[in-house]
């Protein structure tokens, strides 16, 4: 018996991304993690705005796009002040 070979994409683990202004940054399995991150991130100029999606991806084998999901998180830098607000209600 011929044995195929079978290609992995292992998505399970970082599921979720951090986004800034629609650009993928980062991804990780630590939620405690992205909201460091995007914290950081937002906070680093005025009106800068970072989201944690689940990742999709699209595109090819040979060349993945990463996506956002539907956003679950926002952070926002106001006037200095990072405003964090739970997109799923």
């Amino acid at each position: 018996m011929k044995t195929a070979e079978v290609k992995v994409k292992n998505l399970a683990i970082q599921c979720y991304g951090v986004f800034e202004n629609g650009e993928f940054i980062t991804g990780s399995d630590s939620f405690d993690e992205l909201i460091q991150r995007a914290t950081g991130i937002a906070g680093e100029k005025d009106k800068n705005k970072c989201t944690i999606d689940p990742l999709k991806f699209t595109g090819t084998d040979e060349n993945p796009i990463v996506e956002e999901g539907t956003v679950i998180m926002s952070f926002t830098n106001i006037n200095g002040t990072v405003f964090i607000v739970n997109q799923l209600v």
